[in-house]
């Protein structure tokens, strides 16, 4: 997230808080500085914010949370949950500090970003132990109505668990990219000549990997 974390450092740099990429590297786990960063930042926009500023500052809003869910800390990544609308009825609800403008990222782009950086993390995980698959589920759950997009992300984590438990070794990113997923199921029912006896179980997975429709 190299990227991110230049964003980060131009954004602060432009509201006079001159903070070098190497600062925000090496701060990027420590959720106590984010958090006061984000206050100086939203102190310092908020004393010159006009109309105008708006939709910058929103956007600058993105970047900073993009880079948070990005930042592989999981106190960081609560904290990006604290800057964007994690429900649908969210959206419409004004939200102010102080009697001054206080923005948060849309419920759309939220979405978006949560996806993107749960996606990374599950795709870069050799398991379902893996820290990283932590990073995602933690990124998911903060979309708090879980649309079917999150929902079939964190279906997809559970359905590593299942291939799991029947002795099926693969990893995650094979699993996500994989055109067959019946296969997987079939996986699992050859492992062992008594798999069959776990129908139900076996159901289950295939509803996890969507091909549960499939097997009728």
């Amino acid at each position: 997230c190299l990227p991110f974390i230049c964003s980060v450092s131009e954004l602060l740099e432009k509201h006079g808080l001159q903070k070098p990429v190497s600062f925000v590297k090496d701060t990027k786990d420590n959720a106590e500085e984010a958090r006061k960063l984000m206050i100086r930042l939203t102190r310092h926009t908020g004393r010159k914010l006009v109309f105008k500023e708006g939709l910058e500052i929103k956007g600058e809003m993105t970047i900073f949370t993009e880079s948070l869910l990005c930042s592989s800390s999981i106190d960081n990544i609560h904290l990006a949950g604290q800057m964007m609308h994690c429900s649908i009825w969210s959206v419409d609800q004004p939200v102010s500090s102080k009697g001054k403008p206080q923005y948060k990222v849309s419920y759309g782009r939220s979405i978006e970003l949560v996806l993107a950086a749960s996606r990374e993390y599950f795709n870069s995980s050799t398991s379902l132990t893996d820290s990283c698959m932590d990073l995602a589920r933690c990124c998911l759950q903060l979309i708090v109505d879980c649309p079917n997009a999150i929902q079939e992300e964190l279906d997809l984590i559970r359905a590593l668990g299942y291939l799991e438990e029947f002795g099926v070794k693969i990893l995650p990113l094979q699993v996500r990219l994989c055109s067959d997923r019946l296969g997987l199921v079939k996986d699992c029912l050859s492992q062992l000549p008594t798999n069959y006896k776990q129908s139900a179980k076996l159901l289950g997975l295939a509803n996890l990997l969507r091909v549960a429709g499939k097997l009728l």
